[in-house]
């Protein structure tokens, strides 16, 4: 099924662009914050997103060493007008001069080729706040009965206080296919059909060759649910409730229906990318990062990677290495160039209106 939300990054592009007129900003930042800002802060806003617009724009023509800073420093600069859109600071001079992530121990690391090992540490500054702020934000398209779809939210609880860079790769949707293949571990996005059934209830149904029949279903909803598939209810527990209809088709049985707060930290949640919809694991300690937050960690990991570690960086850019990080930093970095656009796009339009499928 294809969701709304689909479209072009250049279209992406062309709608965050509008966001350098302060008028619109101004309009976005009153309707996100819920306060009327001042001409100071609309301009602030503006030239945020144009100074984020122009970082990308120069990342895309940029040479090995620099491109990946410059995809980085463009994801924060978009970062913090999202900061400043939606109430995070009451202005410019109030945002955090902190990255907001730390390097832990990255030496040992690099030494030894194990770049998807690189550990990062959440401190307070502009990632925890656009981290927190987007995941109170987070909505994916949810298909219902009548073959539709609707908005629904995932709000986040709380945001890690560290992990990998492989942590973050093994969770991007758009990486799913190509990560198992270059990394030899397996993915943390499944191709997901998420419904939603009367009242509120939403199943989440994978693809996988591991998946019951009909028959064994009960015993496997248990064994399972508590990894990353199973039927859950956001609005009504209802322990022990059964629905005939999704006996069939690979559906899981609603034998240990949860409120979602609670199943999403055992479960995952729903993400949707390009046209589709997708289910992503929690990260270790049972939370979880919005995608936007993603893409900024991975800008921020290869940003720091070739401002730091050029050495290390330039024989994973230009050539051959042990480590498969070389062709997934590639299509990680396009990834990030691609997708940060759409998601900015999706938190700032009031829900992704004017987003619809082309």
């Amino acid at each position: 099924m294809r969701y709304p939300g689909a479209r072009r990054p250049e279209r992406a592009w062309d709608i965050v662009s509008y966001y350098q007129s302060t008028e619109l900003a101004g309009e976005a930042c009153q309707r996100l914050s819920g306060r009327e800002p001042n001409s100071q802060l609309k301009r602030s806003i503006a030239s945020h997103v144009s100074q984020g617009m122009q970082y990308l724009s120069a990342a895309s023509g940029a040479e090995d060493l620099t491109r990946p800073l410059l995809i980085y420093y463009g994801t924060l600069a978009l970062g913090r007008s999202l900061i400043l859109l939606t109430g995070g600071a009451s202005s410019e001079a109030a945002l955090k001069q902190s990255h907001g992530l730390q390097n832990v121990a990255w030496e040992s690391a690099i030494a030894q080729d194990e770049f998807l090992a690189l550990q990062l540490k959440v401190v307070d500054g502009t990632f925890s706040d656009v981290a927190k702020l987007t995941g109170a934000l987070h909505k994916a398209w949810v298909k219902d009965d009548e073959g539709g779809a609707s908005l629904m939210s995932f709000p986040q609880e709380q945001i890690p206080d560290h992990f990998s860079l492989g942590n973050i790769l093994e969770r991007l949707p758009g990486l799913s296919a190509s990560f198992p293949k270059l990394a030899g571990t397996p993915t943390r996005t499944h191709e997901s059909l998420l419904r939603r059934r009367p009242p509120e209830n939403l199943i989440v149904w994978v693809p996988n060759e591991e998946m019951p029949g009909p028959g064994e279903q009960r015993d496997w909803s248990k064994a399972f649910f508590g990894s990353r598939l199973g039927a859950l209810d956001i609005g009504n527990p209802h322990v022990g409730q059964n629905d005939p209809d999704l006996a069939e088709g690979g559906f899981v049985r609603g034998e240990l229906w949860a409120e979602y707060r609670e199943a999403a930290r055992r479960l995952g949640y729903a993400e949707t990318h390009d046209d589709m919809a997708y289910l992503v694991e929690p990260l270790p300690g049972r939370v979880w990062l919005s995608p936007i937050a993603k893409l900024m960690a991975a800008a921020y990991a290869f940003g720091m990677l070739a401002r730091y570690y050029p050495t290390a960086w330039t024989a994973i850019a230009r050539g051959p290495s042990a480590s498969p990080i070389g062709p997934l930093a590639s299509l990680a970095l396009r990834e990030i160039e691609n997708e940060f656009p759409r998601q900015w796009v999706r938190l700032v339009v009031d829900p992704w209106r004017g987003w619809s499928a082309t």
